[in-house]
């Protein structure tokens, strides 16, 4: 069982304030990581540690503690260890610190709210319960926690009064704590008998109050051999990872956080549906992916995203519908076949009311969202109000793409970004004669490719469409890398402060991938690539967005799922206009 259980004032949604260095109290010690994660509204998870001190045996508990914070990391999040040292509440742990804990003979005290005061006033070394971590993380600035269990009441509680100090702290302090519930070795019907012989050993050993919980961890981990422990670590781990995705996506649009942080950024229109991925392997376990919109929050664009889901929401519901689904089916990473249930799809756009966006903004446009046929009362509105704006359409398939490529000659449309089926398609929509002469081209040929795209795109929309815009193209290569604008054609089309002509002339270039070392699944490697240019361009860092689109690439061809939390780290690039060479090579 997960249980989500959040303290007053629903903390995770309610946004959070994030201390300065300068406005942080003595008594509170902030880890530089930590900080800064906050400072920039990233997700941060805490971590309590008096599991490290009490409830796993060396060396052991240390590295569950190093795995913890790993399994938080690799799902997006900020690890925030906690503790008490040398009068002072320590928030993210230090390597030395982590290990002193772990000590088996370090006079560590397991700290509450009752002994805070204490432990600190005597510069004692303090391990935080869930209620001293609650309290901890609350004063830092943190909202999610991460925990195996949290207390309750006691065995014979009705006569000793013992109740977990836990329980109080749920109903007092605005943290969400991720844990697996009240701790079996509590008042809860259908314990099983290894803990019931250790309520009697901690009897018989006059083992009260807090010292319960250490002291039949042990008992039982010695009566299954082992295999209680493997259990804990664990329930422990998955509940890690699952606060740091709820961390991450409490940071999503539809979270009602305050979005002041984008503030001078345009925003991302996503306008499409939501697919469920399934992606089977012949060596790993499907699971779901992430959807483009992640990224746009990674990065500190401000996103809003109007896709349609039957189970979980993005922005809208459709009720007595199908959650589209497409199941991938992968080998050594790549592509062999693929089904999908796109009939959601149909019912997309079904609405008259469209948004009004500012100048900066821009549609990225999902072809999933543009069904098969759209009658006149639904395409009539939605292309007056894309025609105003600016629109970067995917085309997702060559299914697909034959829609897209139809409305790219019925109104202007900004930038597309087929890869290579997709654009014979699109030209197919175009000119018969321009497709006919782009399937003859070798699709390894880089030069061909590159010269048919700069002598005959813009060409064909000046000869074929009534409004003769070309837009920008991004033509995905897979392992061939991208051909797109150049620095000087992006600033000149993607710059709102400047007005374009249909004549402006583009000037594109070949740009190759990123190394990886062991392609792990192609799907989302696209996703991610586009995502991270568009969030480039509206922060207006055109000379490195083809770079660092390439980057967020080959970190999701690198992953199992479709999109790598670990992009986030590309977000200095966004914000701060950081160059690749300052990021982590993962």
């Amino acid at each position: 069982m997960l249980l989500w259980a959040v303290g007053r004032g629903q903390a995770v949604v309610a946004g959070r304030r994030a201390l300065t260095r300068e406005a942080t109290p003595k008594w509170l010690n902030i880890s530089e990581e930590v900080q800064q994660a906050l400072v920039e509204d990233q997700a941060v998870v805490a971590l309590e540690s008096t599991i490290i001190s009490h409830g796993m045996p060396y060396p052991t508990n240390l590295e569950v503690a190093h795995a913890v914070e790993q399994d938080i990391r690799q799902n997006g999040a900020v690890p925030a260890t906690i503790a008490l040292a040398r009068g002072q509440v320590h928030v993210g742990l230090s390597k030395a610190l982590l290990e002193e804990l772990a000590d088996p003979n370090a006079k560590v005290q397991k700290t509450s709210r009752r002994d805070l005061a204490q432990v600190l006033s005597q510069g004692q070394l303090g391990s935080t319960t869930v209620a001293g971590t609650m309290i901890a993380a609350h004063a830092a600035g943190i909202d999610v926690f991460a925990t195996g269990g949290i207390g309750g009441v006691h065995r014979d509680g009705e006569n000793t009064m013992d109740v977990s100090a836990d329980l109080t702290e749920l109903g007092r302090t605005p943290v969400a704590v991720i844990c697996a519930g009240v701790k079996s070795i509590l008042d809860i019907p259908h314990v099983d008998a290894a803990i019931e012989a250790g309520l009697a050993a901690a009897k018989a050993s006059n083992v009260m109050g807090k010292d319960v919980t250490p002291f039949l961890l042990s008992y039982v981990n010695q009566a299954t051999a082992g295999r209680s422990l493997q259990a804990n670590i664990a329930l422990v781990r998955n509940n890690a990872a699952t606060a740091a995705r709820i961390a991450v996506a409490a940071r999503m649009p539809g979270s009602r956080r305050d979005m002041s942080t984008h503030a001078g950024l345009g925003r991302a229109y996503v306008l499409g549906g939501a697919t469920e991925d399934v992606l089977c392997r012949t060596d790993r376990r499907a699971e779901a992916s992430y959807n483009t919109s992640r990224h746009f929050t990674w990065y500190g664009i401000a996103c809003v995203s109007c896709a349609w889901i039957r189970d979980v929401s993005l922005a809208q519901v459709l009720p007595a519908s199908r959650t589209a689904t497409y199941a991938a089916f992968l080998e050594r990473g790549a592509l062999v076949s693929a089904i999908a249930d796109m009939d959601v799809m149909q019912q997309l756009l079904r609405f008259q009311q469209f948004p009004k966006l500012e100048t900066q903004d821009i549609i990225l446009l999902d072809a999933n969202g543009l069904g098969d046929h759209l009658d006149a009362t639904v395409r009539g509105p939605l292309e007056a109000w894309l025609a105003q704006h600016r629109v970067w359409l995917e085309p997702t398939s060559t299914v697909r793409a034959i829609e897209a490529g139809r409305l790219t000659t019925r109104i202007p449309i900004w930038a597309i970004s087929p890869d290579f089926q997709e654009f014979g398609v699109l030209l197919e929509q175009l000119s018969r004669s321009a497709a006919h002469d782009y399937a003859a081209l070798d699709p390894a040929d880089t030069e061909s490719t590159l010269d048919f795209v700069q002598t005959r795109w813009t060409r064909l929309f000046a000869d074929h469409t009534p409004h003769g815009r070309a837009p920008l193209l991004f033509l995905k290569r897979g392992a061939q890398g991208l051909i797109a604008p150049d620095v000087a054609t992006l600033q000149a089309w993607a710059d709102p402060s400047r007005t374009t002509s249909p004549t402006t002339p583009h000037v594109y270039q070949h740009f190759c991938p990123e190394p990886v070392t062991q392609i792990v699944n192609v799907t989302g490697a696209g996703d991610s690539m586009v995502a991270a240019i568009l969030a480039m361009l509206l922060a207006r860092r055109y000379d490195s967005a083809v770079a660092v689109g390439l980057r967020a690439a080959r970190l999701s061809l690198a992953f199992t799922g479709a999109i790598n939390p670990a992009s986030s780290q590309l977000r200095d690039c966004v914000v701060h206009g950081a160059g690749l060479s300052d990021q982590p090579v993962l």
